[in-house]
Parts: structure tokens; sequence; C-alpha cells
């Protein structure tokens, strides 16, 4: 599975971000206390729309949000001192974090970054296989306009056809 290249801990669970995912563990007593006896929680970065954070400070409490159904997430709140929501802890996409060190504003800090890089990366090679895609459409009715038109065979045109699918 590798080794993760940042982890971070948060009062609720603790992320590690590897190249292709974050895992959320929950092997603290405050995300025991709040999530229960659960599995590891794996998020894929292909899957993610988009992250939410909010940075902790010295006197409230932030978070970082993995978001893969904009619909379907939980509207994070925190407050001042250590104070959060229920739903915002019991979140399973969610971790809290407070800064009472500065190592933790510092974790917090770099996982944001390197999951925004590879979201940011996921995200241009999805694009590319649009284009990809479209572009070998377009080839595809252009090849299939010179078959009607007799300027080919059908057998230039599956040679062809296999080639632009990567058949």
């Amino acid at each position: 599975m590798g080794k993760a290249f940042i982890v971070a801990k948060g009062r609720n669970g603790i992320v590690s971000a590897f190249e292709d995912r974050i895992e959320i563990s929950r092997k603290n007593v405050v995300g025991f206390l709040t999530q229960g006896i659960k599995a590891d929680r794996i998020i894929h970065y292909r899957d993610m729309t988009s992250i939410e954070t909010k940075r902790p400070s010295f006197v409230t409490n932030g978070y970082m949000q993995f978001i893969i159904n904009p619909e379907l997430s939980v509207k994070q709140k925190v407050s001042i001192v250590s104070g959060t929501t229920v739903e915002s802890m019991k979140d399973p996409n969610a971790v809290i974090f407070t800064a009472m060190q500065k190592k933790t504003l510092k974790e917090f800090d770099e996982l944001k970054e390197y999951v925004l890089s590879r979201l940011d990366f996921y995200n241009s090679q999805q694009q590319n296989v649009i284009s990809h895609s479209v572009n070998g459409f377009d080839d595809l009715t252009k090849l299939k306009s010179l078959l009607d038109d007799g300027v080919i065979t059908q057998g230039d045109f599956d040679t062809k056809k296999k080639q632009i699918l990567g058949i």
C-alpha cells in the first residue's frame, strides 16, 4: 500500500495522504467516541470533487472535509475554544483540528497543500482523457466520412478505428 507522504493528527481522527488516496483512521479516543468501531475510511482523489478547510487558530478549531458529493456533505460548524458540533464530529469525511501546538498547524497546512496538488493532478488527468476522447470521436467522424465517400476501404477504416480507440 506504500508509505503515507503526510500524516496529520486531528481531534477525531488521523489523516494519512498517499499518492492516490487519503485514509482517515479513527484510532484515537475522540474518533472512537464519535465514529464508533469503524474501519479506516479510504477516499481516492479521483472520487473527490474538492476539499473544504478552515485553518485552526489558537482559540478556534479548524477542519478538513473531503467532498465526494457536495449535496450530501455535512456543513461543518466549529466554535471558540475546542467547541465543535456533534454533526461535524460525526461526519465520516471530515477531521477536526485544534491548534494547541505549532506541529498541528504545520501538519494541517502540509496536508492541505498536498491534497490540493493531488486533486489538481487528477483533474488535469481527467481533462486529458476527455480531450483525447473528443479528439478521437472527431477523428472517427472524419474517417467515417472518408469511408462513406469511397476514399478509403472498410478494411482501412477498421484498422484506423482500432488505432484511434486503442483496441
